[in-house]
């Protein structure tokens, strides 16, 4: 798996996570420990200058979702 397609699947996962829990881009992004500009490119596919791991562990703390998950899979298809 390419380094480009797991970074595609966290984006598709963080839009899903956001949509399904029916949550707005704020709290989203206060969950996730970025700013709302960040989650909009993520949302995008647009990797952010400034994104680091912490992301995939406050993924974890907030939604129950390994790193391994995120990133090997798309959520909706699961």
């Amino acid at each position: 798996m390419s380094s480009n397609n797991d970074f595609q699947n966290i984006c598709a996962n963080i839009r899903y996570l956001r949509q399904s829990h029916g949550l707005s881009r704020t709290v989203m992004a206060r969950k996730l420990g970025i700013t709302i500009k960040t989650l909009d490119l993520l949302e995008l596919g647009i990797m952010p200058q400034r994104c680091t791991v912490r992301l995939l562990y406050n993924i974890q703390k907030n939604f129950a979702v390994s790193p391994y998950d995120c990133l090997s899979a798309r959520l909706e298809d699961i």
